[in-house]
């Protein structure tokens, strides 16, 4: 089927007025809202994260983040409601609205500014920081104010944490020093009220009671030999009625003789402040003392000579007899306090190794609060991981927004399509007969002849009249019509901003 071009072209001719009324309504809209949209300017700085500048393994930090996570911290910070508020007053952001609600102020202040992080996995990190709006100085400012804002609030973050770790490990340092303290007490305090049976004492109590015991054994033996030596007396006062002063010693010289022997033998075996040592001394005392009153009775009676010589057999026996009472009590107290070592000894070793544990903790909590000294002054030196200003924000020479040909060219194609559009609608749905071709496909009889309709000339001048008067209206009307509505009713730069905040965009520096 062959197409005839000159007859769509001519009907194209015949619609041409609602083409071009279309065409010229969008086509102007599309110009004055690229010419009426106010200029939006972005100014942007550029920051560094910067690593570590004294390594790790000679003195880390004891602040611990993640680059990406420590940005991400800041920027919620500085994106905070009360800060931005602060922010758009101290800059005059608003300064063309003063009544503009605090919550308007948030969400605009929100929307013009952006964080953008850039890096990965063995990358540097950079973020950049940009702010947008109609004013070139202000954009530039608020921009650099962010980047201040930032950077204090790195520092801040950095000290206070490394700060507040080294307070943490100082209170630790002193809890763990009066535990410390509170348990050396404890020890101490055990120590002494248990100083006669502690595990140390052992080996002492074990050596003086083989000592005491060996010296119970002595003088066992001693008591024996007076009292057979006070029956040999009697016995031969009985038998003969002779004393045997003449030939043997008295007891008590013969005890004196005794004594002096054990003494040379204890002088040569123990320590001068051994107790036997003592009690040996004592004792030859004690009989040097009765020899020297009983010197003057030897020249009695045989009768009296006897009672003397059993009476100091009797004194003799006695002393020996106390003394080992004495021993043996001692003994007994050795004994007991060699029965209390055991449980001593758990109890001063739960306090022991409390105290050990107690002592591992706070030698640790030393470590840390020294590490964490270190950390603060690296990041009080500025030498742990920070963030550094790569590129300054600067004042825009030009707008970034908006893209005015491209606003223009979008009305004008918008408007050429529709125009377009409307014109292939109104044919679509014209169902009259036009052409000799179309009264034998839709009658299905062959046509000898067709005779057109033929306007007079007045007819056909009319309707020109009418055609152009109305497009010279809609010329005069439309810009007329934007005109009142950007004035009268509402400014098309917030009307287009309206539209575009509905589709979740902002197309102007409001």
């Amino acid at each position: 089927m062959k197409i005839d071009f000159s007859y769509y072209i001519s009907i194209f001719w015949r619609r041409f007025h609602y083409f071009f009324v279309i065409a010229v309504f969008f086509s102007v809209i599309g110009v004055a809202v690229a010419m009426v949209m106010p200029a939006e300017y972005s100014a942007s700085a550029r920051m560094l994260v910067e690593s570590p500048q004294i390594s790790d393994k000679l003195a880390a930090s004891t602040v611990n983040v993640v680059a990406n996570e420590q940005l991400q911290v800041i920027q919620q910070r500085v994106m905070a409601r009360a800060n931005l508020i602060d922010l758009a007053n101290r800059m005059d952001v608003f300064a063309d609205e003063p009544g503009l609600p605090s919550g308007a102020i948030v969400e605009q202040m929100r929307d013009r500014i952006a964080f953008t992080i850039h890096g990965g996995r063995n990358e540097a990190t950079f973020v950049d920081v940009s702010f947008r709006g109609g004013d070139p100085d202000v954009v530039a400012r608020v921009a650099n104010a962010l980047v201040t804002q930032i950077l204090d609030e790195n520092v801040r973050m950095r000290t206070v944490a490394a700060g507040d770790t080294m307070e943490f490990f100082q209170n630790e340092v002193d809890r763990l020093g009066v535990e410390l303290d509170d348990q050396s007490a404890k020890i101490l305090q055990f120590k002494s009220a248990n100083a006669d049976w502690l595990p140390e004492q052992r080996e002492f109590l074990f050596s003086r009671q083989e000592a005491m015991l060996g010296q119970v054994r002595d003088l066992d033996s001693q008591i024996e030999s007076l009292r057979q030596q006070k029956q040999n007396a009697q016995d031969l006062f009985d038998a003969t009625g002779a004393t045997g002063a003449g030939r043997q010693l008295s007891p008590d010289e013969a005890a004196l003789a005794e004594a002096r022997r054990d003494l040379d033998n204890a002088l040569a075996v123990f320590a001068p402040d051994n107790p036997r040592l003592k009690v040996l001394e004592a004792r030859v005392r004690q009989l040097e003392s009765r020899v020297a009153t009983s010197a003057g009775a030897a020249g009695g009676t045989p009768q009296s000579v006897l009672d003397v010589q059993l009476a100091q057999y009797d004194r003799s026996i006695a002393d020996l007899e106390a003394a080992r009472d004495s021993l043996r009590a001692e003994l007994g107290r050795i004994e007991e306090n060699l029965k209390k070592i055991p449980a001593t000894t758990v109890t001063l070793d739960a306090l022991q190794r409390d105290f050990e544990s107690t002592q591992g903790q706070y030698q640790e909590a030393v470590s840390r609060l020294s590490a964490a000294e270190t950390g603060e002054r690296i990041e009080l030196g500025g030498k742990s991981q920070r963030i550094s200003v790569v590129e300054q924000a600067t004042r825009p020479a030009s707008p970034s927004k908006p893209n005015r040909p491209l606003i223009a060219a979008a009305g004008v194609g918008l408007g050429l399509s529709l125009g377009l559009g409307f014109v292939v609608l109104l044919e679509l749905l014209n169902r009259s007969i036009r052409r000799p071709a179309e009264i034998s496909d839709k009658l299905g009889i062959a046509t000898f002849a067709v005779i057109p309709l033929i306007r007079t000339e007045t007819e056909t001048r009319l309707r020109r009249v009418v055609i152009f008067g109305t497009l010279l209206m809609v010329l005069i009307a439309i810009p007329v019509i934007i005109w009142a509505l950007h004035v009268y009713v509402v400014p098309l730069d917030s009307l287009v901003e309206r539209i575009a905040n509905k589709f979740g965009m902002s197309v102007s520096a409001r």
